[in-house]
């Protein structure tokens, strides 16, 4: 017999026999015969050391026959069915430096002996088909979707999240150091995103230790996770990738829970989407197997590992006070569940303006960025684009952008206003916003970039005049103020009050006490407001006030 799978005709033409309701077949008889070897060692307790060593020495055959037992077992069931070759035996032949050896490799798995006792099974990530190999009468009671109006899941596309495109085997140089770079990318968008936050990221293993320098990021691997009950309060959750098996371990899994041969080829592209909310669907390419029992398994794999992930953040259990938010980095896997909306990697990552406030020196004038930050700007021409694209005003501390993922509150930073001038002709004052913690030398950092400067001071808080707050005594009565998600008229009619009160939305937040990533997605229509908070915020509309506004 070759090497491969045990195949039923040439037991058959050897002369073994099956078992029928009148005969004892071959291994039936080999199945009841070995099992009349095991003895008793007469182990009891209180024995010696070196007694129980001598006794496990002695009686270590008593170990051999359960495996001798699936052997026989396997071969008389493959025997007594139809089918052409057996699932749970392969033969193998492995040659070693001591000469060739052939190997008959037995599998299986534990058979639940519950077919004639009714069984409730509940299992959130159950795979069906696989479950059905255990439980062949097993019906659909129920097939529930958990409500969790304070979650919101976000799948992101756009970027392999493989193990091969992000922890290549390839000794090749180059494939390392792409991959390095696409490591950074992913770090420097969970740095971007968090910004602070209580954030947990789950990942391959190998990768998990770039994110441990995130300052409040906390991490885990596949595998690691399933069951931990420590991260219901973390405000954000980065899922990155997902365990994809190899595919002989598929074809080993699958024919062991099948008992039928698996031969999985090359997996290929299907056409799939991604489920949204509200019914819209995302198309995706994902990579697949042929072999419904191999695809099956893979499924169950990475599927499962996913949505366990997502489960340690409890979503289920958020309140409108401790929101989450779930990034789910995976473009090419459509998940069992509805998320709220995909978006591209792309739009996550930080750009150049994001990299540059990160840095702690932002100037007034693009020309003085190209200057400071080569790597970020190469030409002036970029760089005033960039201010472009990103609405950046030094001068109002804040961007603007067509992203929501973009929003960057400048000024709810600590950054401080200098005004400095260079030395020369045509040469302006000009404002920048300095982050003392990282730029402690601001001067120094401009000279070196610039040259010499005629002028450099800090600029003391801005002037700032009383102004009556007149809209609140005409709208803010007509303003309707209630719990959960708010309408848009809603949300631009505070926005409207809060600027003619010279607030920004951070201090807007801070009056009502939530905080500025809650605030920002109540205004996006993610997520919604207490009753509390929802109480706050109408008092907060209706109590006219003066209220101190720069000029």
């Amino acid at each position: 017999m070759s090497d491969g799978y045990v195949t039923r005709a040439p037991l058959i033409e050897a002369g073994f026999v099956p078992s029928t309701d009148l005969v004892e077949g071959t291994f039936a008889v080999a199945r009841r015969l070995g099992w009349r070897r095991k003895v008793d060692p007469g182990l009891r307790p209180g024995a010696s050391l070196t007694e129980l060593r001598r006794i496990a020495k002695q009686f270590a055959f008593n170990a051999q026959l359960p495996r001798h037992d699936a052997m026989s077992r396997a071969l008389e069931d493959l025997l007594a069915g139809n089918d052409a070759a057996s699932g749970r035996l392969r033969l193998e032949t492995e040659t070693t430096n001591e000469g060739t050896v052939r190997w008959l490799h037995v599998s299986g798995r534990k058979d639940l002996r519950l077919q004639n006792v009714p069984v409730l099974h509940l299992d959130a990530t159950m795979p069906v088909d696989l479950v059905r190999h255990y439980l062949p009468r097993l019906q659909i009671a129920a097939d529930i979707e958990i409500n969790a109006p304070h979650q919101r899941v976000t799948q992101v596309v756009g970027l392999p999240t493989g193990k091969g495109a992000l922890l290549p085997d390839d000794p090749d140089p180059a494939k390392a150091v792409e991959a390095t770079r696409r490591r950074q990318r992913f770090v420097a968008t969970v740095r971007h995103l968090s910004r602070g936050r209580r954030t947990l990221v789950i990942t391959y293993k190998r990768f998990e230790g770039d994110f441990t320098d995130i300052p409040g990021v906390e991490t885990g691997h596949f595998g690691a996770v399933e069951g931990l009950d420590c991260w219901g309060d973390v405000e954000a959750l980065f899922v990155i990738g997902a365990p994809r098996p190899k595919t002989q371990a598929v074809e080993r899994m699958a024919a062991d829970i099948s008992g039928k041969p698996v031969r999985c080829a090359e997996m290929f592209a299907r056409q799939s989407a991604i489920r949204l909310k509200g019914g819209g669907r995302h198309p995706i390419s994902e990579y697949v197997y042929a072999d419904a029992e191999g695809e099956a398994v893979r499924r169950a794999v990475t599927e499962a590992a996913v949505v366990q992930a997502i489960g340690r953040g409890r979503g289920v259990n958020r309140t409108a006070s401790n929101p989450l938010e779930v990034y789910v980095i995976l473009h090419d896997t459509a998940l069992p569940m509805e998320v709220d909306e995909v978006a591209q990697f792309s739009d996550l990552e930080p750009d150049a303006i994001d990299k540059m406030i990160g840095r702690g020196l932002v100037p007034q004038m693009p020309t003085d960025a190209a200057r400071l930050y080569r790597d970020l700007f190469p030409t002036r021409e970029a760089a005033k684009k960039a201010y472009q694209r990103a609405g950046l005003s030094v001068e109002r501390g804040s961007r603007l952008g067509t992203s929501p993922y973009r929003e960057v509150p400048i000024m709810e930073c600590p950054h401080a206003r200098v005004r400095y001038q260079p030395q020369g002709k045509g040469q302006v004052p000009r404002i920048a916003l300095v982050d003392p913690v990282k730029v402690p030398d601001a001067r120094a950092v401009l000279e070196a970039a610039l040259g010499p400067l005629a002028l450099f001071e800090a600029l003391p808080p801005a002037p700032r005049v009383w102004q009556l707050d007149m809209f609140v005594a005409v709208c803010g009565a007509e303003i309707p103020i209630a719990p959960g998600i708010a309408s848009p008229d809603t949300v631009a009619a505070v926005a409207a009050l809060a600027r003619g009160r010279g607030q920004s939305q951070g201090e807007v937040a801070e009056d009502i006490g939530v905080s500025a990533s809650h605030w920002s997605n109540w205004r996006k229509g993610r997520f919604g407001l207490s009753l509390a908070a929802a109480s706050r915020l109408q008092a907060w509309v209706h109590t006219p006030r003066y209220r101190e506004r720069a000029p």
